[in-house]
């Protein structure tokens, strides 16, 4: 079973770079064409669907400052955006991402292919809601025991 899934990435991996290969020189970046490899091209899909992005990062970028540009480039129309780094929580292949942990860390060899677009989910925190206390009655709530 372990060789039939190491043949399936092989595979895989290969009909990949077949693919990157038979596009047209002009769609390829400048960053597939000059070989550089310390970069990812990432995306942000966010709850209802809609992205942000792609966008290339260096791979020493911190998984807090790729949550900075999604509140940067946050859509405007979009009710309940996140307001601080803490709002956002991102996942990437299944995994939720430390802020301080940089993009290389958190590459998994099964899903960030060289030359794709990488998808991180984003999930916004609702704020956290004030929790109003009842006003206190210094009558209430007393018990007094008598024993005789």
């Amino acid at each position: 079973m372990v060789a039939d899934s190491s043949t399936s990435i092989t595979w895989f991996l290969t009909k990949q770079k077949k693919h990157l290969e038979k596009q047209p020189r002009s769609s390829k970046s400048a960053l597939q064409m000059s070989g550089a490899q310390d970069q990812m091209e990432i995306k942000f899909r966010l709850i209802d669907g809609s992205d942000i992005g792609p966008k290339f990062f260096p791979a020493a970028t911190s998984v807090a400052t790729l949550k900075e540009n999604i509140i940067a480039q946050w859509p405007k129309e979009k009710e309940n955006g996140p307001r601080t780094v803490k709002d956002i929580m991102l996942i990437s292949a299944g995994r939720i991402l430390e802020n301080n942990r940089t993009v290389e860390e958190c590459r998994s060899p099964l899903y960030d292919i060289p030359g794709v677009v990488t998808t991180m989910h984003v999930v916004v925190q609702p704020p956290a809601m004030e929790v109003k206390k009842p006003p206190s009655d210094s009558k209430q709530n007393k018990c007094v025991c008598i024993i005789l």
